[in-house]
């Protein structure tokens, strides 16, 4: 596919920052470390960073991850050759001479996805169809703007069977001879031929572009003489050498295995964690509580209003509550001022409350901590007045909502019995008794006849 744009041919020359042309940021970064370093080559004093080659190893395996695509369609991977880069020359170009190429009608590809591997230089075919995979795999070589590239097709082996990865045992015994059996590690993808990350040789996009696989210089020569330097371990040696210690992948029952025993250590690790009455002794930090004494006293009229509106109806049983109701209040504030005062006692014989770390060394014997703060100490008190507290007004709460319960039995008791008191005595009905002299009568004069 080709597309013309109207506009002026311009020589390199003027674009420049004269003419009202500017830099892209990375652009002009990248000039800057060509410029800084012209050949490419490291020092051999060179400060060498460890980190540097997992971040490219992760970098690298990330950018090659696939997204998911249907379980039960045939998969088919397509590897272009001859230098045929994909993200050049466009996933949609090179998607639409594999569909022209394997003669695959439109009709027949609204089931059907390609998806490009820019990092590989591969596309995968996801289709459900038998037909359309058997065409896919027989294409040998595509047409893209005029020139001519092969192709190595494949079909993946389906989702439901093994993929040969099996448990084995350490050794295996062949014939006279133990060999050691390990678990099988995928490689990271490497161009052996120009050096390069991600990719194979045999699907290189730029074969023409030749970088050292030991400094990462480009274009060497022959003579070329280097201090190699790998870039996912760092070591002395070629970049993803058979020795490098970096360059298999994690297989995915170590990752999975690693992820479960780090589940059952934070699972662990929070089963250990402080009791709560412990933790909130020895939290600092607690917010400042306010004075609960308004919305307990809210409470507890909102109560009282609720039953003495229940009670209005009936005489004697408001009388009862009225003056129930007062001794209750004298009662309450009678508790309140002893509240008060066994507060303020208790305050005065409180002692600073030790911390979880300095309960747990006591436990084991070990000497605590130095003793907190006077503010600490002085925040640790209040906390304890304020608990007391509203402990104690809960219970006060508690014994008048017994009483009042108690007292809606004995007005429901009264009601029933003044209800039953006042109902009318049931009247005897008379019902007439029907007369029997006639039948004697006639049963009579009929015996006489």
């Amino acid at each position: 596919m080709e597309y013309a744009v109207e506009g002026e041919d311009i020589t390199p020359g003027e674009v420049s920052q004269d003419q009202g042309w500017q830099c892209a940021g990375a652009r002009r970064t990248g000039a800057r470390k060509a410029s800084a370093n012209p050949t490419g080559l490291l020092p051999a004093d060179a400060p060498r960073d460890k980190h540097d080659g997992s971040k490219l190893k992760a970098k690298v395996l990330r950018a090659g991850r696939m997204p998911h695509l249907p379980r039960e369609d045939i998969k088919v991977v397509i590897r272009p050759r001859g230098g045929l880069d994909i993200a050049k020359v466009g996933a949609v170009v090179v998607a639409g001479a594999i569909i022209a190429a394997a003669g695959i009608s439109n009709d027949y590809l609204h089931q059907d996805t390609l998806c490009p591997n820019m990092q590989q230089n591969i596309m995968v075919a996801s289709t459900p169809k038998r037909e359309n995979a058997v065409r896919l795999v027989c294409v040998r070589e595509i047409i893209v703007a005029g020139k001519t590239h092969e192709l190595s097709a494949y079909e993946t082996a389906p989702h439901s069977t093994c993929k040969g990865v099996i448990r084995v045992p350490k050794f295996v015994k062949y014939g006279p001879l133990l060999v050691r059996c390990a678990l099988y590690r995928k490689p990271v993808d490497v161009c052996y031929a120009y050096g390069r990350l991600g990719h194979r040789a045999d699907v290189c996009p730029s074969p023409g572009d030749v970088i050292c696989r030991g400094c990462g210089a480009t274009s060497p020569d022959e003579q070329h003489q280097c201090t190699p330097r790998c870039r996912l371990c760092g070591g002395q040696h070629l970049t993803a050498r058979e020795d490098c210690s970096q360059r298999f992948k994690i297989p995915y029952v170590v990752r999975r295995r690693r992820g479960e025993r780090a589940r059952a250590a934070r699972s662990k690790s929070l089963a250990a964690s402080p009791p709560p009455e412990l933790a909130f002794e020895g939290n600092l930090e607690f917010p400042a509580m306010t004075s609960g004494t308004e919305a307990d006293s809210q409470c507890r009229s909102g109560f009282r209003d609720h039953f003495r509106s229940r009670g209005s109806s009936r005489s004697r049983g408001r009388s009862r509550s009225r003056g129930r109701s007062k001794s209750r209040a004298e009662a309450r504030s009678r508790s309140r001022a002893r509240s008060k005062t066994g507060s303020s006692t208790a305050s005065r014989q409180h002692k600073p409350a030790l911390s979880w770390a300095n309960k747990v060394r006591i436990d084991n014997g070990e000497p605590a901590e130095g003793t907190a703060s006077s503010s600490q100490q002085s925040a640790l008190s209040g906390y304890a007045q304020q608990f007391e507290r509203l402990r104690k007004e809960n219970a006060q709460v508690k014994e008048e909502m017994k009483k009042m319960a108690s007292e809606i039995a004995e007005i429901k008791k009264f009601t029933l019995g003044q209800a039953s008191d006042s109902s009318p005595a049931p009247i005897a009905m008379q019902v007439p008794e029907a007369s029997t002299g006639v039948s004697g009568a006639s049963k009579r004069r009929a015996i006489e006849k």
